[in-house]
């Protein structure tokens, strides 16, 4: 599942191109992949709205934004040049964790990075970010999923 080809037929779309031309400042702020397929969340008055494909159709929703979410960087996915499969391949040499569960995020932080956290079977949550240019990897964080305290 490529970002770039997904992302292209979403931008292609009539669908899309009505909604630029409604919300010239809409950003892309990040990319999402859940269970479905890529998440395209654009930033446009107070709200992010959600562009995929399902089943080769264009779909949208629309949520409110939170404050934190007010200040991102526009995602800039035309320098992208480390796609997702490179990506996972860097992780697996710096982290011999293997996922049972992954939260991939693709966000702007001065570049593109991907944002990728692994849920282990050994209760593990292990987060790195690798700079989706050079493929360097930025950050490497792991941490028991125990160690996490709630509100009781």
């Amino acid at each position: 599942m490529n970002v770039i080809k997904e992302y292209s037929k979403i931008i292609n779309s009539e669908e899309f191109n009505q909604f630029k031309k409604e919300n010239p400042d809409a950003i892309l702020a990040n990319v999402f992949l859940d269970k479905n397929g890529w998440q395209f969340n654009y930033l446009c008055n107070n709200k992010m709205i959600s562009f995929y494909l399902e089943d080769e159709l264009i779909k949208t929703e629309e949520s409110e934004v939170y404050e934190k979410q007010k200040d991102l960087e526009e995602l800039k996915i035309e320098e992208l040049k480390i796609d997702l499969e490179k990506a996972e391949e860097i992780i697996k040499k710096v982290s011999d964790e293997e996922a049972t569960k992954k939260i991939i995020i693709l966000q702007q932080k001065e570049v593109p990075i991907w944002n990728i956290t692994y849920i282990t079977s050994s209760l593990n949550v292990v987060n790195l970010r690798v700079n989706a240019i050079s493929g360097e990897v930025l950050e490497q964080k792991s941490e028991n999923i125990m160690n996490f305290k709630g509100d009781q």
